[in-house]
């Protein structure tokens, strides 16, 4: 449960140097109800792009290209406002654009590589280990869980753009 909380995602980027990183991103939590800011929580990777919630911890995804080091997935506890680390970007092909998790023990991260390729990746959220790489992605973009568990991602390669269903 978000307590109702809206979570937002701070990136920190230096337009006139070409949108890189100006160092580790932020996040924060604003109450929709009068607009005011709630929390701020010190991210350890660089540009956020995606945040799901999983009981009461965020998962956010990002990095910057060109920097390992700020690329991954962080953890944020919003019972007692912990920030760290799941997973490096060291273990990743590229940015991290999306994290789907399902459970205590399975989720799904996209990682972006040399432009348009990217991977799908079996991720556990408790312990950041990786699992297997989803086979017929080219260029996945983003991901969705049906009712039943299936996972569709969007693959937009250039010669068989379309939906992947996973079981």
């Amino acid at each position: 449960d978000n307590g109702g909380l809206v979570y937002v995602g701070i990136q920190l980027l230096d337009r006139p140097n070409w949108w890189v990183p100006s160092g580790v991103g932020k996040v924060l939590s604003i109450d929709p109800s009068n607009d005011q800011v709630t929390g701020s929580y010190d991210l350890t990777i660089e540009n956020p792009v995606d945040i799901s919630i999983l009981g009461d911890k965020l998962f956010v995804s990002g990095g910057g290209f060109g920097n390992p080091e700020g690329v991954g997935i962080d953890t944020i506890n919003i019972s007692s406002g912990d920030v760290g680390r799941l997973v490096g970007g060291t273990a990743f092909t590229g940015q991290v654009t999306q994290f789907l998790p399902v459970s205590e023990t399975l989720g799904y991260a996209i990682a972006s590589g040399a432009w348009p390729l990217a991977t799908v990746h079996s991720l556990n959220p408790t312990t950041g280990a990786l699992g297997d790489t989803l086979l017929g992605a080219v260029s996945p973009s983003m991901a969705a869980l049906t009712a039943d568990g299936t996972l569709l991602v969007g693959d937009g390669n250039s010669t068989t753009p379309g939906v992947l269903y996973y079981d």
